[in-house]
């Protein structure tokens, strides 16, 4: 199986959320991981704001961004996205951001896991299979 994993399934998992398990599992058994590069910019993100906001120490914050990233085992460059990323960003009228992991999806006919809900209903309108 082939997944593609967004920067919210990621936090999902690394924070123990309850579907973390189910994720771990499946992404441990997986044939491929991807993620486009700017999920290593989403990622560390997300835990800046724990560290700014929720006052988590910045070297757990580190860490926990290094676990995230060695979760995705494929990394295909933006660059080679952005074109179709823009263009269905365009069309469904949802964030460029978001229509880079939806893109990667679809082109290597892999499922998408995501905490995101919004993503997870334009993916299965665009026939992208979802866990999330």
């Amino acid at each position: 199986m082939k997944y593609v994993l967004d920067a919210s399934g990621a936090a999902s998992i690394l924070n123990g959320e309850p579907v973390s398990e189910l994720w771990r599992s499946l992404l441990s058994q997986a044939d491929l991981v991807a993620a486009p590069d700017l999920f290593i910019s989403e990622i560390s993100n997300v835990y800046w704001k724990y560290v700014r906001f929720s006052n988590l120490p910045v070297d757990l914050a580190r860490s926990t961004i290094h676990t995230g990233i060695r979760m995705v085992r494929h990394w295909e460059s933006s660059a080679n996205l952005y074109e179709a990323a823009f263009s269905l960003s365009i069309q469904i009228k949802h964030s460029t951001y978001d229509c880079f992991y939806l893109v990667l999806a679809q082109q290597l006919h892999a499922t998408l896991i995501t905490a995101d809900r919004k993503l997870a209903t334009l993916a299965q309108s665009l026939g992208i299979s979802v866990v999330g």
